[in-house]
């Protein structure tokens, strides 16, 4: 029986399917078959690769432009299939607006990088694993960072979530940093040189001035988080809105500080606001509260209701927490709906915790001018952690991801036009 004969496409679908290693070997089989140069053999063919998973995913299948399904062919150009809106005349390609874009490596090494990049591995190892397991000689340290780079910030700039029910906002601060740059600039008004600081070296004017990057951050009780680098010193409600507005989903309550940053829009909103002083266990502690000791049951129930009695007063003073925006409440009845709604700081507090270690500890600190990419990735991956119930860490998830990255950057280019 005679064997059938594959048409290209059928060839190009067959080979998508193929490990990088195993592609390179078809490849190579070919090109010495045909008396061909490897090279440019498999440059030809990791570009019709690349552009038959772009179809596949209908990645770019209308107009970037204007989204018009009326499109053709318009001749191939190093290989690139090259399309014309026939309504706006825009000439484009699959790859266009994409991470793919003017790409020269298959699609399993970008997931490898990709992988690499969730799973923090080092600059060093991430080039010993590209020129051993992938055959990319004499890759360099920089390449390796621009690669690993923009997917930071690929990822940074998918879409964050909404917000609803009970939201915890709050903000945190990391120390201005430029690392890498060869001129230091002074953001502190009548200092005019920034020298370079080593070690620790106290800041001139705390966590609300310019030395400091405020990352203000909100999670709901899903889990769910948004967090985003808002400006260098204090924030401000109209930066707030700005940044937060389209995040927060008609919440039932907004928990945070005595910050009027937050008192201010949730008056704008008209959303509950529930108040917990920065001050809260000092006052207690002033005030004579005492943690009961369950071991005697009797001297716990006094001591008990000697608390009951200190937090009445004090909540009668207003100075502990509250829930404003709703008018005025007993004690009884904000203490049930403290309850009842489990209103408090600890998730944001947490959160604030994981970015202090993963800024500090993990990178090291960064340099102010990627700390959103930074920040937009740790909030990427412990939302996708809340979604799937782990962090993403397999070759699995990274091409899911990756192809998140190219679904998104193709709609943000159609959106942009």
């Amino acid at each position: 029986m005679r064997k059938k004969e594959l048409n290209f496409d059928e060839v190009l679908s067959y080979l998508e399917k193929l490990p990088y290693n195993k592609f390179k070997e078809a490849v190579n089989y070919y090109s010495t078959y045909a008396d061909g140069n490897f090279e440019k053999e498999l440059d030809s063919l990791v570009t019709f690769n690349l552009q038959q998973r772009l179809e596949n995913l209908k990645i770019n299948c209308c107009c970037p432009k204007c989204s018009s399904v009326s499109i053709n062919k318009n001749g191939i150009k190093k290989n690139i299939q090259k399309y014309r809106c026939k309504d706006c005349n825009k000439e484009f390609t699959l790859f266009t607006g994409t991470i793919l874009e003017k790409t020269k490596w298959h699609w399993d090494i970008w997931i490898a990088v990709l992988h690499m990049t969730i799973n923090d591995y080092s600059f060093h190892k991430m080039k010993n694993v590209l020129e051993k397991d992938y055959g990319c000689g004499g890759i360099n340290h920089k390449t390796i960072f621009l690669w690993k780079h923009k997917f930071l910030h690929a990822l940074a700039s998918l879409p964050m979530p909404k917000l609803s029910g009970v939201i915890q906002v709050d903000e945190t601060f990391v120390r201005e940093a430029q690392k890498g740059s060869r001129k230091l600039i002074s953001y502190i008004d009548k200092v005019d040189v920034r020298e370079p600081r080593y070690g620790r070296i106290p800041s001139k004017l705390g966590v609300m001035g310019p030395e400091f990057a405020t990352v203000t951050t909100a999670i709901d009780n899903r889990g769910y988080s948004v967090n985003k680098v808002s400006c260098l010193g204090k924030l401000t409600t109209e930066l707030f809105v700005s940044l937060f507005e389209e995040h927060l989903n008609n919440p039932s309550y907004i928990c945070s500080d005595a910050n009027s940053v937050y008192e201010e829009y949730c008056k704008l909103f008209n959303i509950a606001h529930y108040i917990k002083p920065s001050n809260y266990m000092t006052v207690l502690n002033h005030n004579g509260f005492e943690t009961p000791s369950y071991a005697d049951p009797a001297k716990a129930k006094v001591t008990q209701e000697k608390n009951k009695k200190i937090l009445e007063t004090l909540y009668r003073d207003n100075m502990i927490d509250y829930i404003s925006n709703r008018g005025y409440l007993t004690y009884p009845e904000f203490a049930d709906l403290k309850t009842e709604n489990s209103l408090s700081l600890a998730r944001v507090n947490e959160l604030h915790s994981d970015i202090k270690k993963y800024i500090y500890g993990e990178m090291a600190n960064v340099s102010t001018k990627y700390l959103q990419d930074y920040i937009g990735f740790f909030t990427y991956t412990r939302n996708w952690r809340v979604t799937n119930g782990y962090y993403p860490s397999s070759l699995k998830d990274a091409e899911k991801i990756f192809i998140e990255i190219l679904k998104n950057q193709s709609k943000l280019y159609h959106y942009r036009g």
